[in-house]
This record gives structure tokens, C-alpha cells and sequence, in this order.
């Protein structure tokens, strides 16, 4: 697969290696299996943890419950969802089961530090054995690098200080404490007044002039739409944080909307890999609008009939200034809320407030909202997590966000396992208070009475059949404070899911064969009675209820495994319903 400079013009851009992440590898031929839309089923395994995993030293640090038949399982009790960056910290088959028994239900994949397909394979491969080990489906999440802007060629050594001015063009000369090159799209799309972040916002300037250069001779105009064709673009900056400067730079502008496609040739290429490896959820990294949205929509069609969720992850102006939009297209579930970018335009003083709108905005609308969170541990055994990253996890448990995230603490930290951990705790000292503004007012009907009886009755948890995963997505939206049991014909929408708050899906043998005789035998085949049964099995070997007694709210449809609005609403105990 190719991989494009975005936004550069070749014949001016300066030479030099490629490099590692330059250099695209053709995705490796799939297996038959892995390309089929159909329907996945476990063979073998259960939910139960080894007796030596449960008598290892770390096995404290575990989300495990004991279910109503003595067994230990992963717990699934806790509302808000945990997701671990894929780095070289966590990469093997026994710390990926580490991270999931600790609390992980979702693992990121990020594109922008990943390029070995091989080794990606190979970790997803680790993660579906794992999945099938324990009969419990875990999200993969693919997220996307985006179009690589950079600004350079400096010597080493350059130390740029607050106040000099500084110049961008499109000269290939090696840059130094004066000038430098920088990528095409950015440079003739800066105006007056605009912003520029070089390496992560290490180094940042304001835009003070704009012109062009023809015949020898600068030229400085009002903006960059009133440059000629035929004159070469550059940007007087000035420089409002200093530091020092070498080799090859990302460079950003996060208030200037950018001339480039939302989608690289190494994206196009990382999309049609994620896609055929069967990854539940694909983030697109660099969102200016929602037309962006709708061509990473049009991209993973081509390569999967189901294809997986998209996400946009949030943190260019523009995005933000569109983000109703962005939420009100079929094609984008979710959003990841990504102020701590570098590259973002937010004084740190407005950053908790904008992101607090943010995520209520995603919350109206019923969308999928997921926060990157800190949560650091040293790297002695005895050390914990600071309070300042406790209360940032808690704040958004009390925000109601579907889940959280870990970058660099799982990639590359001294201890995953211990950031997960303690993480979680905080996740599962919190309840989220916060009611759910809908999005229209036309509210199901079953699920606002679900909601109440889970508040008049006490009960434990709720049952909702599903077929697509709509049905619980808008189960979801009403943040109830109960775990949800969504029940899927299909592993693939089990797997989904489990990114959705409070949300523990899954599907097994006895379910695939009542949905099998309803897809020959028609919808009323199987009664409702006997599907409750079995879902109230699951619930029980998931450790989902501390008695046979519990109330358990049960939600569907029938015929069974249908699309459409839900029509069956059942109170029943955790036992399961009476025996006719």
C-alpha cells in the first residue's frame, strides 16, 4: 500500500530517509474465516480463572467475582469500561490475560506507533484466545494515525526563544534559528492571528504575517487567499513558547482548518488490515468536520459488509465548533475526547469545562463518549496512583462517560497491570448521578419502565435481547446504574458492546441454537419463557447476581432476536422464571 506525504508537494520536498513508519506493508492474506461477515461462536473454554492464576501475587489486583456456583470469574460489575493501549509493556499473550483480569474490556490498537502488521496480528490473535478462554468478549479498537504534517531538517542544536520571529517556507534548505520547511497544506492554509505547535506543542508560535515569494522578492499580503498561484507561500511567526529543535518535527495548527484529506494512504491501508482482522471499532485521529467522518465511513465499507464502529476523536477547533453535526450522522457512534492533544487550541484553565460540554453533547445525542485519563504508579510495589489522577477517573464516572483510557500507562509503563487495577477501583467506588438529557422525547416506552422498576425493585442487573446492539445502545443512553446482560446471536455484536457502558455481552451455544430454530422455524418457535431461562443461566455464571432471589429486569422482542422496537418487558429472580 502506498503511503502519502500529506499535503506535500514531492518535487519540493526536501530528501531524506525513509523511514520505518514510511514504509507500508501490504496486509498479509487472510484466512477465510476472518473475512466472513457471519456470525462467530466460542468452541470450548469457560468463564472460570485457574486455580494458579488465583494463587499468583498479583492475583489481588484482579476484577474477579465468585458466582452462585462457587466459581471464580471475571467480574462484570462495574459500570464505566476500561481500555489499554497495545504497547511493548503489554504486547504478550500472558499480559493482554493479565490487563483483561484486571479490569481491561476493550484494547486499543494506535496506528500512529504500530506499523508491523505481523506483530498486530499476532496481539490479536492473543486477545481472541483470551476472549474464547473465558467466554467473555473484548473490543479491539483501532486508532488511526491521520495525515503526518511536519515542519524541518534542522541541524541539532537550534534554539528557538520567546519573542524572535521565525519564518516557514517551502525551501529545502536545511532549517535553522531563523527559518525552516514546512508541509505544504499547513503553511498556505495559516493566516494572521493563527497558531503553530511543533512537536507536540514543545515548541509554539503566532502567526503574525503571511505572504509569498516571486522573482526573488517577498511579498506580504492580508491572507493567505490573496496570494497569487504562481508565488511560493510563507509565514512570518512569532515565537510565544521556546525550545530546542532537530531533525524532522510533527507540526499543527489547531484553530486553522486544513486543505487535506482527514485520511492518508497509510490509513487507507491500516483501515483495509483492521477491517479484515475483524476489529470492533475504528477512531478517526484527525477530525476537522463531518464530511471526514462520512469518507472514513465510505472507506471501511469497502472492505467489510458489517463494518465496524466509528469514532471521532475530538480535538481540532473545527471539530469541536461542528461536533453537533459530527454526533447527528448514522456513521459516527461515539466520540474520544482528546483536549490533552498537544496539537489543541484550549487555555488549561477552560479545558475541564469544554470537555465537561463535550461530553454532555455526546450524551444528548445517545452516542458512545470516551475520555483518555492519567493514572500513573511508581514503579515500587507499595506506591499508588496520585489523588490528582483518582479524582480525574472519578469525575468522569460522575460525567457518565462509556469508558476510559490508558495510553502510555499500558503501552509503556512500569506496571499495566497496577495502573488498570487501581483505575478500576475508583471506577468501582463512584456511580454516576448525572441524568441523561435524550435526544428526542419520544423515549421507549419498555426501556423508561425497565429503568423504574430497577430503582423500585432494587434489582441487580438487566437482561436485553438484542440482534444488532441498537436496542442496548439506547438502553445505554439512560445511564440506569445496574450492569446490563445484552444477549446476542452473534459474538460480533457481543463484542462491539463491550465498550458501552455497564454493558457485559455475550452469546454461547444454547443461545445460538434458540436463535438458529427461530431463523428456520420462524419467530415464535421458541417462547420468550425459555429464552429468559437461559439468559438468566448466563446471568448467573457471569456472577452478575449475589442470590438466586435478585430481581432481574428482562427487556426484548418478540419473535426473538428481531429488529424493531422492544415489545417484552419481564421482572423475574436471578433463578430464573417459574417452571411451567
Amino acid at each position: 500500500a502506498a503511503f502519502c506525504w500529506a499535503g506535500a508537494r514531492r518535487r519540493d520536498r526536501p530528501r531524506r530517509a525513509m523511514s520505518a513508519m514510511a514504509a507500508v506493508a501490504t496486509p498479509p492474506s487472510l484466512a477465510d474465516a476472518e473475512q466472513d461477515d457471519g456470525c462467530s461462536i466460542w468452541i470450548g473454554g469457560d468463564k472460570n480463572i485457574d486455580d494458579d492464576l488465583l494463587s499468583e501475587p498479583w492475583a489481588a489486583r484482579m476484577d474477579k467475582v465468585v458466582n452462585l456456583e462457587g466459581k471464580t470469574v471475571r467480574g462484570c460489575l462495574k459500570l464505566m469500561k476500561q481500555v489499554a493501549t497495545i504497547g511493548d509493556a503489554c504486547r504478550s499473550r500472558e499480559s493482554i490475560e493479565k490487563l483483561f483480569l484486571c479490569g481491561v474490556d476493550v484494547f486499543r490498537l494506535d496506528f500512529s506507533s504500530e506499523y508491523d502488521y505481523e506483530k498486530i496480528t499476532e496481539v490479536i490473535e492473543h486477545i481472541r484466545d483470551v476472549e474464547q478462554k473465558y467466554r467473555h468478549p473484548i473490543g479491539i479498537l483501532a486508532d488511526l494515525q491521520g495525515p503526518k504534517l511536519e515542519c524541518g531538517g534542522f541541524d541539532a542544536g537550534v534554539d528557538l526563544r520567546v519573542g524572535q520571529a521565525f519564518r516557514f517556507d517551502l525551501s529545502a534548505r536545511v532549517g535553522d534559528e531563523k527559518r525552516a520547511w514546512l508541509t505544504d497544506a499547513v503553511l498556505t492554509a495559516l493566516a494572521p492571528g493563527k497558531h503553530v505547535m511543533l512537536d507536540g506543542g514543545k515548541v509554539q508560535m503566532q502567526v503574525t504575517h503571511c505572504g509569498y515569494t516571486s522573482g526573488g522578492e517577498d511579498t506580504y499580503v492580508e491572507g493567505p487567499e490573496m496570494r497569487p498561484k504562481e508565488g511560493e507561500p510563507f509565514v512570518i511567526c512569532e515565537v510565544t513558547k521556546g525550545g530546542d529543535l532537530s531533525g524532522w518535527l510533527d507540526v499543527d495548527s489547531p484553530d486553522t482548518v486544513i486543505n487535506i484529506p482527514a485520511i492518508s494512504g497509510k490509513d487507507r491501508a491500516d483501515i483495509q488490515f483492521a477491517c479484515q482482522k475483524g476489529v470492533d471499532w475504528i477512531t478517526l485521529g484527525f477530525v476537522q468536520g463531518p464530511e471526514d467522518m462520512k469518507t472514513l465511513d465510505d472507506e471501511v465499507k469497502k472492505h467489510r459488509r458489517k463494518p465496524p464502529k466509528l469514532l471521532a476523536k475530538i480535538w481540532k477547533r473545527s471539530a469541536e465548533q461542528q461536533l453537533e453535526e459530527i454526533l447527528a450522522l448514522e456513521a459516527c457512534q461515539g466520540v474520544i475526547v482528546a483536549l490533552e492533544h498537544p496539537g489543541t487550541e484550549v487555555r488549561p484553565q477552560d479545558a475541564p469545562y469544554l470537555q465537561k460540554d463535550i461530553i454532555a453533547k455526546v450524551k444528548a445525542a445517545a452516542k458512545t463518549v470516551l475520555v483518555t485519563t492519567p493514572m500513573h504508579v511508581p514503579e515500587t510495589e507499595k506506591g499508588t496512583a496520585s489523588l490528582p489522577d483518582r479524582f480525574y477517573t472519578a469525575s468522569m464516572v460522575d460525567a457518565g462517560c462509556d469508558a476510559v483510557i490508558l495510553a502510555d500507562e499500558t503501552a509503556r509503563g512500569v506496571a499495566p497491570d497496577r495502573c488498570v487495577s487501581e483505575q478500576r477501583s475508583v471506577i468501582e467506588s463512584g456511580k454516576s448521578i448525572m441524568p441523561i438529557k435524550s435526544q428526542s422525547s419520544k423515549a421507549d416506552p419498555i426501556v423508561a419502565t425497565a429503568k423504574t422498576l430497577v430503582r423500585e425493585m432494587n434489582a441487580k442487573a438487566i437482561i436485553c435481547f438484542t440482534e444488532s446492539g441498537r436496542s442496548v445502545a439506547q438502553l445505554v443512553s439512560q445511564r440506569v446504574n445496574v450492569p446490563i446482560l445484552a444477549v446476542c446471536n452473534c459474538l460480533e455484536t457481543a463484542r462491539w458492546l463491550s465498550l458501552l457502558r455497564g454493558v457485559y455481552a455475550t452469546t454461547d451455544d444454547q443461545m445460538q441454537k434458540l436463535a438458529t430454530i427461530v431463523g428456520k422455524s420462524g419467530g415464535f418457535a421458541i417462547r420468550f419463557s425459555k429464552a429468559v431461562e437461559e439468559a438468566c443461566r448466563m446471568l448467573r455464571q457471569a456472577g452478575m447476581a449475589s442470590s438466586g432471589e435478585d430481581w432481574i429486569v428482562v427487556i426484548g422482542r418478540s419473535p426473538l432476536f428481531t429488529e424493531g422496537t422492544h415489545n417484552s418487558l419481564q421482572l423475574t429472580r436471578a433463578k430464573g422464571p417459574p417452571v411451567d
